[in-house]
């Protein structure tokens, strides 16, 4: 074997195996660009899921609001009318006397 065959025979499988990190190395720098922007795109869809979500509270939070409002007129009401029931069985009693 000669010299020129033996460089042949280390060095092509070297620049082989050098050429395929190259491109692997291409390759993982596109990947990572990719999911790089994957993300983004997932950060920004959280963002806008937050920003939802706080919306739908701040809804629940104003709708509990007024139905404490209106169960403070219910009772309010109810106040109201137990006097009333209670005039009437008052005059009912006298009235029967």
């Amino acid at each position: 074997m000669t010299n020129v065959q033996l460089y042949l025979t280390v060095g092509l499988p070297m620049l082989v195996v050098l050429a395929g990190i190259l491109v692997n190395s291409v390759v993982v720098s596109t990947i990572n660009g990719r999911v790089g922007g994957l993300d983004t795109r997932i950060h920004t869809l959280e963002s806008r899921f937050d920003g939802r979500f706080d919306k739908m509270e701040e809804r629940f939070d104003r709708l509990d609001a007024k139905f404490d409002v209106l169960t403070g007129k219910v009772i309010e009401i109810d106040n109201r009318l137990t006097r009333v029931e209670a005039r009437l069985d008052h005059l009912e009693d006298r009235f029967r006397r």
